[in-house]
């Protein structure tokens, strides 16, 4: 294979560091300046050149051509690509890695229409010495941020006697006739914007600028308007009048557990969001779950979000602050998953389980890779035999669905066993955290189905604090633990009227005593980026084969939440050949798009359960990646649905017929929202009551929905590469090929049916009884 590297940055020089390690492949670094020196952006804490010579040093200069400016890129139709540099050489490679700066000539042949404009601010950087900073009082020898009302000051020692000074200010854009690296800097009209600041922070920078003017350091400017929202970074997510342990919950989670919603941040923004959840100014302990897998799927079945490698999430699993490594999916078995698994079980952290109602063989085979908790089963015999095998239940009750009941219908068959029971909301909506409560709702129906305060309540607090291992600073009230405490008037009831966090008085008679002042960061936001071709309803067709009046095809039904049954169903087409949404037997076309890439990469499948009779709902809350989801009607109201919530920024829309219905806007991620939790509570109704009046007839459809695609969930699974059969974990064919028995039956007597004996069958329900309704749908024809 021949490789052609353009730009001897970091990025270029880190690819021909490793495809130097392969003996198969012919590669060439090309860099446009004569001479290697500082050029791009400083990287924080470190100096670029500190990192940058060992790494240049370490590539073979034999492969290395200076003075090679990229000029021209041409796609051949071998597959080959041509590219034609300044100096007049010209090569033919396989592949073309792009590392040539923010002008780059690699990604404008890939996407023609990107632009690099000028938004409104510039930084200006220099690097001087240690003695030099020194001269100037009060200047902290780490890492500061200084901010003012309209510009920022960044100061960071670098080691080696250095140390960096960035400002960051708001210039009109007609003082910048192009976007550049290396500008003069006006140190007189850059330092009058730091005039706001205090005395000893105006020093610094005109002392700063003042050396930065004599070394005549290299400067950048924010490029993208889509990173630059610092105007939002003043927005809160407010909190108001909600009891604490609910009211907490409305302000980190809009409709996902806080663990769960860890794992939504990590996938659409990494580690970074994930940091991002895991602090607070209000009166709430955060203990983190570490992502088990992200993207939570193989390459080959999901594209994901962002990716974290597997040495990362061992090294965050030992942190102090995490109590879990979870959710695991237990048809991952690759070695990727046992060593993050080892890391966990070394570091003496739990493993939060996920066992898709497993049994027997492959439940033991789970349960003895050190996965310790498990919140689908709610069968007695479920339970029990999850107990048996020493594993915590947590009894799941969220807005789809709730296993309090069917878990404490035999609590004599429990026996012992419910010192090993806690309680999770696992997904739970704003509006019903409102309605119904968190945990308070799983202690008041776990007393009024016979268990006893006692026990109900230790199920809410010690049970959970001794399996996560926390019980040595929670959990009881006792000597030595936190001042965390709730004051009831009724037992029963668990309704408290004063609550205390370390000591201190955070809520009374159902009013927060608190603000919530977290801030929203900017680079949380602006995160749908769709490839305009899912804007044109003709991207979702699903064709029959050729000249075929209908097809079969492999569909889902869900059931019980977010559980999928499989079944077969026969589609007719339309003149163009494709298959059309059966409304009279809710068969509705489902779609799985790249939210966070802008490639053209969906799965198209069909489900039903949504009962949908005209329109579309949409939602960019995807699990486990995050990507947008819609279920729909036909392709065209599935396409304005996905341009609709492109326009809104991420959350969640119902259409029908061109026009906007209702929507909740989750600007943050494109799962969680800045605004208030009365207002997402308050949207999340009308949007749901919006789904109803186009005929939707399940609770909580748009959490529902995010579900569709989870591949962690027999039967079937959807992401944006496809459908996947779950157990497998393989991707498999909608449509399905094979010659019918009865294929020249009446193609209308019938529009869902079973395959004859004849025929082969990719997926059927797997279910024992056969007794669901989709079973009395499936008849022979």
């Amino acid at each position: 294979m021949k490789v052609a590297i353009c730009g001897a940055g970091p990025a270029g020089l880190a690819a021909a560091i490793e495809f130097a390690k392969l003996p198969f492949v012919d590669w060439r670094l090309y860099e446009q300046a004569s001479k290697i020196r500082e050029i791009g952006a400083g990287i924080t804490t470190v100096e670029r050149a500190n990192y940058w010579s060992p790494m240049f040093n370490t590539v073979d200069q034999r492969h290395v051509s200076l003075g090679s400016r990229l000029i021209g890129v041409e796609h051949q139709d071998s597959g080959k690509v041509r590219i034609e540099f300044a100096n007049g050489f010209t090569d033919e490679v396989d592949l073309l890695v792009g590392g040539d700066g923010v002008r780059s000539v690699v990604r404008k042949s890939m996407f023609p229409d990107h632009t690099v404009s000028y938004v409104g601010r510039t930084a200006y950087r220099a690097v001087v010495t240690s003695g030099e900073i020194a001269t100037v009082p009060d200047v902290p020898d780490a890492v500061t941020f200084w901010h003012g009302p309209n510009s920022w000051l960044y100061t960071c020692p670098l080691g080696d006697n250095k140390f960096e000074i960035t400002t960051i200010t708001r210039e009109p854009a007609a003082l910048k006739e192009k976007v550049s690296w290396g500008l003069d800097a006006d140190l007189e009209d850059n330092a009058r914007h730091f005039e706001e600041m205090p005395l000893t922070h105006f020093q610094a920078v005109s002392h700063g600028l003042s050396l930065f003017d004599r070394i005549r350091g290299p400067h950048y400017e924010r490029l993208y308007h889509v990173l630059d929202q610092s105007a939002k970074a003043n927005a809160h997510i407010e909190q108001a009048n909600l009891g604490f342990d609910d009211a907490v919950n409305a302000i980190i989670d809009l409709n996902w557990s806080v663990k769960n919603n860890w794992i939504a941040q990590y996938d659409v923004l990494g580690e970074e969001g994930l940091d991002f959840m895991g602090q607070t100014s209000t009166p709430l302990r955060i203990f983190r779950q570490v992502s088990h897998k992200v993207p939570g799927s193989s390459p080959e079945l999901e594209l994901g979000g962002r990716s974290i490698s597997t040495a990362e999430i061992c090294r965050r699993v030992a942190l102090p602050e995490v109590a879990t490594l979870g959710e695991s999916n237990p048809f991952s078995l690759d070695v990727a998953s046992a060593q993050k698994q080892a890391a966990a079980l070394q570091a003496g952290k739990r493993i939060t389980g996920h066992t898709a109602l497993l049994k027997n063989e492959p439940l033991w085979a789970y349960a003895a890779g050190g996965i310790g908790d498990d919140h689908n089963a709610h069968e007695t015999d479920d339970v029990v035999e999850r107990l048996r095998l020493g594993m915590m239940l947590t009894v799941m009750s969220g807005s789809m669905n709730s296993n309090i009941q069917d878990v404490f219908r035999d609590v004599d068959s429990l026996k012992d066993g419910l010192t090993h029971i806690a309680f999770c909301a696992d997904d739970k909506l704003v509006e019903d955290l409102d309605a119904t409560g968190h945990i308070d709702r799983h202690v008041r129906e776990a007393i009024a189905l016979g268990i006893s305060p006692a026990k109900a309540y230790r199920m809410a607090t010690l049970n959970p604090a001794m399996y996560y291992r926390l019980d040595h600073i929670l959990g009881s009230i006792s000597p030595g633990r936190l001042a965390d405490l709730l004051i009831l008037e009724r037992v029963e009831d668990a309704r408290p009227e004063t609550v205390i966090v370390n000591g201190v008085v955070v809520a009374r008679n159902n009013k927060a005593l608190f603000k919530n002042t977290d801030l929203v960061p900017p680079f949380t936001l602006n995160t749908i980026h769709l490839n305009p071709t899912f804007f044109a309803p003709e991207t979702y067709s699903v064709k029959a084969p050729q000249g075929e009046p209908y097809a079969w095809i492999q569909a889902m039904e869900m059931y019980d939440g977010y559980f999928k049954r499989a079944f077969h169903a026969r589609l007719e087409v339309d003149a163009s050949g494709s298959l059309q949404c059966n409304l009279e037997l809710d068969v509705l076309k489902v779609v799985v798009i790249d939210r966070h890439h802008e490639t053209a990469h969906s799965g198209i499948g069909f489900v039903r359960g949504f009962g949908l009779r005209r329109g579309a709902i949409a939602c960019t809350t995807n699990c486990e990646n995050q990507n947008l989801v819609v279920i729909g009607t036909s392709d065209s109201e599935i396409a304005y649905a996905a341009r609709s919530i492109t326009d809104l920024g991420g959350g969640y829309v119902t259409v029908a017929e061109g026009e906007v219905l209702a929507a909740v806007r989750l600007d943050v991620a494109g799962c969680m929202s800045s605004e208030s939790w009365e207002s997402v509570r308050d949207q999340s109704l009308v949007c749901d009551e919006a789904a109803r009046s186009i005929g939707c007839t399940i609770g909580a459809p748009f959490m529902i929905a995010s579900f569709v695609g989870l591949n962690g969930v027999p039967d079937l699974g959807l992401t944006e590469k496809g459908l996947i059969d779950c157990q497998a974990q393989e991707l498999m064919d909608v449509v399905l090929h094979e010659e019918l028995a009865h294929k020249g039956s009446d193609v209308r007597s019938s529009a869902l049916s079973v395959y004859a004996d004849s025929a082969p069958v990719k997926v059927c329900c797997r279910c024992p009884s056969h007794s669901s309704s989709i079973h009395r749908l499936v008849a022979a024809s």
